[in-house]
């Protein structure tokens, strides 16, 4: 634990620190000689593809381990996404976040409140323990807060299509995300559609909870350009010859869901 501050105020800077910039602000130099000397400074490797295809794990695990956060305001670090979703982070972690101004050349403290995101799963009956599981690691480990699971207010004589479409419909409608739990059991063409008007909107994130290697490729003469490959959560692991199996969640792949979640509300200036 450090202090540091402008004009002898005082500014507890606690080590390690994650240096949150974007790589295009290539000087660091000021500020780390601005960090106190035995505070220890983390730089993440540069991330060179996108949110859709980064695998989180690593990044994760060196945020949440870091005790404070120091963001750069160099002149492209403000316009990148991963800025964006390492300050979302670490607020939600209650992490202390620090600014360097290189303007006065000094650290200051911020506090910054993460945004609150109208967060429904969309998905089949069926599916309810496995959305359960991704719902309560999203609340409890993450601090996001999703909507009660709809089977806590089923329509009354609708199918299971019509209440999931109206159900996605009333999401979509309040400027809400939808995460699409898919697999074989729930293709329907309604449905479809109904994703579709959400893809568009930067709304609505596809994961696929069906055995991984039924997952269906891009479909964009339905979708559109925007459409990009179903986040599979479910471990790959089918036995030989086991008519009933049933695939299991891959817990390393809910933080890919967080940064593909957290990159659609980025594209909808819900998070900066």
């Amino acid at each position: 634990m450090s202090k540091n501050g402008a004009g002898g105020a005082a500014t507890i800077i606690h080590s390690p620190c994650f240096i949150s910039h974007s790589y295009a602000d290539r000087n660091l130099r000021p500020a780390l000689r601005a960090l106190p000397r035995d505070v220890e400074p983390v730089i993440f490797p540069p991330i060179k593809v996108s949110p859709e295809e980064f695998v989180s794990d690593s990044l994760m695990k060196a945020i949440r381990a870091c005790k404070s956060i120091l963001v750069l305001d160099g002149p492209t670090s403000p316009r990148s996404f991963w800025v964006a979703f390492e300050k979302d982070l670490a607020a939600r972690a209650r992490m202390p976040m620090f600014f360097y101004d290189a303007s006065a050349g000094a650290i200051v403290q911020r506090s910054v409140q993460p945004p609150k995101l109208a967060i429904f799963p969309s998905y089949i009956h069926a599916d309810i323990e496995t959305v359960r599981h991704v719902c309560d690691y999203l609340e409890q480990q993450r601090s996001f807060d999703p909507a009660r699971l709809m089977s806590e207010h089923l329509y009354a004589g609708a199918s299971v299509v019509d209440e999931v479409s109206s159900y996605m419909s009333d999401a979509l409608n309040v400027g809400g995300y939808v995460i699409s739990f898919e697999n074989d059991a729930s293709k329907s063409l309604k449905l479809d559609r109904k994703i579709a008007d959400g893809i568009v909107q930067n709304r609505v994130l596809r994961v696929w909870i069906g055995d991984p290697k039924d997952r269906p490729a891009p479909r964009r003469k339905l979708f559109g350009p925007k459409e990009v490959p179903m986040l599979a959560l479910m471990k790959p692991t089918r036995p030989e010859a086991d008519d009933f199996y049933r695939p299991e969640l891959n817990n390393n792949r809910l933080d890919d869901l967080v940064v593909q979640l957290i990159a659609l509300a980025y594209k909808n200036n819900d998070i900066t």
